[in-house]
């Protein structure tokens, strides 16, 4: 089995609005700062494996995954992602959804077709965005889009320099 990685860089804001510290014992507060809007510097790290070498002996080249780049710069870096099951969706875009149904992902000026500058910075998900789901999900998209060359075998996401998530 062989294993490459590329990783990636963006920016992004989101609300944590279904965090819960319920151990107080390990933590210094029961507070949760997440549910403030705020947003992160993430890295993410692409782990691609596969038993069998392309052509040119690699699982592929590097240049195939530059998708996940134009995917993060077009679709997350510079908006604020936010669960449509918030119960501060409404407040916080001032939208009414109504019965618009939303995939992973979904850029809130896409559902209603508007293009103006607030609209734009919404990407909308159907999962509260910790990193954990994100990079669930994540995961889910690139293997979506490599079809079956290769298997994502992992992502890694990064909020922080100290803290981040895997994904397998």
């Amino acid at each position: 089995m062989w294993t490459i990685s590329k990783v990636f860089n963006f920016e992004m804001g989101h609300r944590v609005w279904a965090q819960k510290l319920e151990h107080e014992h390990l933590s210094l507060s029961t507070e949760c700062a997440c549910k403030h809007l705020h947003g992160h510097s993430y890295e993410i790290k692409v782990f691609l494996s596969s038993n069998v070498l392309d052509q040119s002996s690699m699982v592929t080249d590097f240049k195939n995954l530059n998708f996940v780049k134009k995917f993060l710069d077009e679709t997350l870096d510079h908006k604020f992602m936010i669960d449509v099951n918030d119960p501060l969706f409404d407040k916080i875009t001032g939208i009414d959804l109504g019965d618009h149904l939303i995939d992973d992902f979904t850029n809130l000026s896409d559902v209603f077709g508007n293009n103006d500058e607030f609209a734009q910075s919404f990407v909308l998900v159907n999962f509260c965005p910790t990193s954990e789901n994100i990079c669930k999900h994540l995961k889910e998209y690139i293997q979506h889009k490599i079809w079956g060359f290769a298997t994502v075998s992992a992502v890694e996401l990064w909020e922080t320099k100290k803290s981040h998530c895997r994904y397998e």
